[in-house]
Protein backbone atom coordinates (compact mmCIF):
# COMPACT_ATOMS: atom_id res chain seq x y z
CA UNK A 1 0.00 0.00 0.00
CA UNK A 2 1.33 3.33 -1.01
CA UNK A 3 1.18 6.23 1.31
CA UNK A 4 -1.06 8.66 -0.54
CA UNK A 5 -1.28 11.12 2.25
CA UNK A 6 -0.01 14.53 1.17
CA UNK A 7 2.36 16.42 3.41
CA UNK A 8 0.73 19.39 5.01
CA UNK A 9 1.71 22.56 3.15
CA UNK A 10 4.29 24.75 4.85
CA UNK A 11 3.10 28.15 5.79
CA UNK A 12 4.94 31.16 4.37
CA UNK A 13 6.60 32.02 7.69
CA UNK A 14 8.11 28.53 7.96
CA UNK A 15 9.34 28.66 4.34
CA UNK A 16 10.89 32.09 4.94
CA UNK A 17 12.60 30.87 8.11
CA UNK A 18 14.10 27.87 6.29
CA UNK A 19 15.29 30.14 3.46
CA UNK A 20 16.92 32.55 5.90
CA UNK A 21 18.58 29.70 7.85
CA UNK A 22 19.96 28.30 4.60
CA UNK A 23 21.31 31.72 3.65
CA UNK A 24 22.90 32.11 7.09
CA UNK A 25 24.53 28.68 6.79
CA UNK A 26 25.90 29.72 3.40
CA UNK A 27 27.31 32.97 4.83
CA UNK A 28 28.81 31.11 7.77
CA UNK A 29 30.64 28.76 5.39
CA UNK A 30 31.93 31.73 3.38
CA UNK A 31 33.13 33.39 6.58
CA UNK A 32 34.96 30.27 7.73
CA UNK A 33 36.52 29.79 4.30
CA UNK A 34 37.65 33.43 4.17
CA UNK A 35 39.23 33.15 7.63
CA UNK A 36 41.07 29.98 6.64
CA UNK A 37 42.39 31.63 3.46
CA UNK A 38 43.36 34.77 5.36
CA UNK A 39 45.23 32.73 7.96
CA UNK A 40 47.00 30.66 5.30
CA UNK A 41 48.05 33.84 3.47
CA UNK A 42 49.27 35.41 6.71
CA UNK A 43 51.34 32.33 7.57
CA UNK A 44 52.83 32.23 4.06
CA UNK A 45 53.66 35.94 4.25
CA UNK A 46 55.30 35.55 7.66
CA UNK A 47 57.35 32.60 6.40
CA UNK A 48 58.47 34.56 3.33
CA UNK A 49 59.39 37.56 5.49
CA UNK A 50 61.43 35.34 7.81
CA UNK A 51 63.21 33.85 4.80
CA UNK A 52 64.00 37.30 3.39
CA UNK A 53 65.24 38.52 6.78
CA UNK A 54 67.50 35.48 7.10
CA UNK A 55 68.97 36.23 3.66
CA UNK A 56 69.49 39.89 4.59
CA UNK A 57 71.10 38.98 7.91
CA UNK A 58 73.46 36.56 6.18
CA UNK A 59 74.43 39.21 3.62
CA UNK A 60 74.80 41.89 6.30
CA UNK A 61 77.16 39.68 8.28
CA UNK A 62 79.06 38.47 5.20
CA UNK A 63 82.75 39.08 4.67
CA UNK A 64 81.96 41.14 1.58
CA UNK A 65 79.79 43.59 3.57
CA UNK A 66 82.39 43.78 6.34
CA UNK A 67 85.04 44.58 3.71
CA UNK A 68 82.91 47.41 2.28
CA UNK A 69 82.47 49.01 5.70
CA UNK A 70 86.16 48.52 6.51
CA UNK A 71 87.12 50.22 3.25
CA UNK A 72 84.81 53.15 4.06
CA UNK A 73 86.22 53.46 7.59
CA UNK A 74 89.80 53.30 6.33
CA UNK A 75 89.07 55.91 3.67
CA UNK A 76 87.46 58.23 6.20
CA UNK A 77 90.35 57.77 8.63
CA UNK A 78 92.90 58.53 5.90
CA UNK A 79 91.07 61.61 4.59
CA UNK A 80 88.39 62.74 7.06
CA UNK A 81 87.76 66.11 5.41
CA UNK A 82 88.01 64.95 1.81
CA UNK A 83 84.71 63.09 1.69
CA UNK A 84 81.99 65.04 -0.07
CA UNK A 85 78.37 64.72 0.94
CA UNK A 86 76.26 62.45 -1.17
CA UNK A 87 73.24 64.23 -2.65
CA UNK A 88 70.34 62.23 -3.97
CA UNK A 89 69.51 64.87 -6.58
CA UNK A 90 72.87 64.17 -8.23
CA UNK A 91 71.98 60.48 -8.57
CA UNK A 92 68.59 60.04 -10.29
CA UNK A 93 67.11 56.59 -9.81
CA UNK A 94 69.27 55.84 -6.76
CA UNK A 95 66.25 54.23 -5.08
CA UNK A 96 65.73 51.67 -7.87
CA UNK A 97 67.60 48.40 -8.34
CA UNK A 98 70.63 48.64 -10.64
CA UNK A 99 69.05 46.38 -13.26
CA UNK A 100 65.93 48.58 -13.41
CA UNK A 101 68.06 51.73 -13.79
CA UNK A 102 69.98 50.12 -16.64
CA UNK A 103 66.76 49.04 -18.35
CA UNK A 104 65.29 52.54 -18.08
CA UNK A 105 68.51 54.08 -19.38
CA UNK A 106 68.47 51.70 -22.38
CA UNK A 107 64.79 52.35 -23.12
CA UNK A 108 65.24 56.10 -22.70
CA UNK A 109 68.11 56.25 -25.21
CA UNK A 110 65.87 54.99 -28.02
CA UNK A 111 68.00 51.93 -28.79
Amino acid sequence: MANNQAKPPKDKAQEEEERVEGALDHLDQLHLQANQELYANMVASANESNRELAIFKAEWNSDKTKAVFKQAADSQAANPKGITRWKFKDHPGWDKPKQQRQTEKTEGSGN
